[in-house]
């Protein structure tokens, strides 16, 4: 089951989901700073760890439902982790 925490006036959550993945939801916030956010994620992402690091990311369109948004954002998720296994090989 998801389980979450809430920080900066509710603008940030992050959930677990699943085993090995979490989300975060930022509320009210545009393209440009969920990008820089993911961004900024793998920036500081351990290069030599023996985890792999793949991010996807999305922003809700209008009248877009939450598991839209989140099906595109798992698309992006795996279109970087087949580009990180094709740069790999």
């Amino acid at each position: 089951m998801p389980t979450a925490s809430a920080d900066r006036a509710e603008r940030l959550a992050a959930i677990t989901w699943g085993g090995d993945e979490f989300m975060v939801l930022l509320c009210n916030d545009a393209t440009r700073p969920t990008a820089s956010l993911a961004e900024r994620i793998a920036e500081v992402a351990p290069r030599d760890s023996p985890c792999g690091l793949s991010l996807g990311w999305a922003t809700r369109k209008n009248n877009e439902t939450l598991e839209q948004t989140m099906a595109r954002a798992d698309e992006r998720l795996y279109e970087e982790r087949r580009r990180r296994r094709n740069d790999a090989a």
